[in-house]
């Protein structure tokens, strides 16, 4: 049902936009730059597009796993991702942006600076596996370990220059010294569930895709403290394409044609899920829906709790509160 609904809404701003746009043709005839400014005012309204990272696993002097046949992962996860990228870019849908695009070293934080710089809405992590055991094959796909999670987290926590980085107008809040621990890990916590939704479900989805072109080695998305997989604020997945340990796997995979499926299999799966579920939800940070108030004289939780159109509890848990009374001059944050 709520595909259906999101179809009949994407047709309806469909017509909507083309009628706008063959109103303003006409009106281009008499004043031709007047139509040019306002028809690229309103495509870029009503079209956000989705911003993807593309990371083609090593690079550089890190050539990464080296099959039997000399395929370099380095020169394999390139491939797909410039593929894929392609794909991306000729959907309105998405922009995709490549944490590489030549035989570069780039170090892990290096990556997730460049993804973070162009605020992503997902990171997707391209690899092939390989494995002692030269009969093991299939791909898989990783999401983020909720241990590696916990530790990031905890490094946040300890820089208040890094919280405010990451966590926009909120971490400017939360960075201040004076702030209270419990309610940073709190808008941490809520960030990383989010973003682990976000992976999981956009995982299941290249899984289901996957599968139609090849071996599936692990049929369930994995969780691993992989080093690109680091950051609990951006939805984040590595795919081992395939095992490059394996003779017959090594070859399909230095095809040209299977590069092709495989950027194919990534970019369906990932289209799916952001047709499926609201853009605008995200595309919002957890962290971008906290604003701070400071209490006035007279003012109550319910006060608050009307005025910006919130629950009391919701506030309460926000700001880790235990009872409803709240004191002039405190500073809170309102969950919007």
């Amino acid at each position: 049902m709520t595909l259906v609904i999101q179809t009949i809404r994407s047709v309806f701003f469909s017509v909507l936009f083309n009628m706008t746009i063959f109103l303003l043709l006409i009106i281009s005839s008499f004043n031709p730059a007047y139509a040019k400014t306002k028809i690229k005012r309103i495509t870029a309204k009503i079209f956000n597009p989705v911003v993807i990272a593309i990371d083609a696993g090593h690079g550089g002097q890190d050539p990464g796993a080296t099959g039997q046949h000399g395929l370099q992962e380095k020169q394999l996860t390139l491939n797909v991702a410039r593929h894929l990228a392609l794909l991306m870019n000729k959907d309105s849908m998405f922009k995709a942006i490549l944490t590489r695009n030549g035989d570069d070293f780039i170090s892990v934080i290096a990556r997730l600076d460049i993804a973070r710089a162009h605020k992503v809405n997902l990171l997707i992590s391209i690899h092939a596996d390989a494995a002692p055991n030269r009969k093991v094959r299939g791909a898989s796909v990783w999401l983020l370990s909720y241990r590696r999670a916990e530790t990031e987290m905890g490094r946040w926590l300890e820089q208040h220059e890094k919280q405010s980085e990451l966590l926009g107008g909120a971490g400017r809040v939360l960075s201040n010294k004076k702030a209270n621990p419990y309610l940073s890990t709190t808008v941490l916590d809520l960030q990383f569930s989010h973003s682990q939704r976000v992976s999981y479900k956009v995982a299941l989805d290249l899984l289901k895709e996957l599968q139609k072109i090849g071996f599936i080695h692990k049929s369930n998305p994995e969780n691993a403290s992989f080093g690109v997989l680091r950051s609990p604020d951006i939805p984040s997945l590595l795919v081992e394409t395939g095992f490059i340990s394996h003779l017959s796997e090594e070859k399909l995979l230095d095809t040209d044609r299977h590069q092709k499926k495989i950027a194919q299999a990534l970019y369906k799966g990932i289209r799916h899920y952001f047709l499926t579920h609201s853009l605008q939800i995200t595309h919002q940070k957890v962290s971008d829906s906290l604003i701070r108030h400071t209490v006035k004289r007279g003012e109550t939780l319910f006060g608050l709790s009307s005025k910006y159109k919130v629950s009391i509890s919701a506030i309460k848990k926000v700001n880790q509160m235990k009872s409803d009374v709240i004191s002039i001059g405190k500073t809170m944050m309102i969950p919007v």
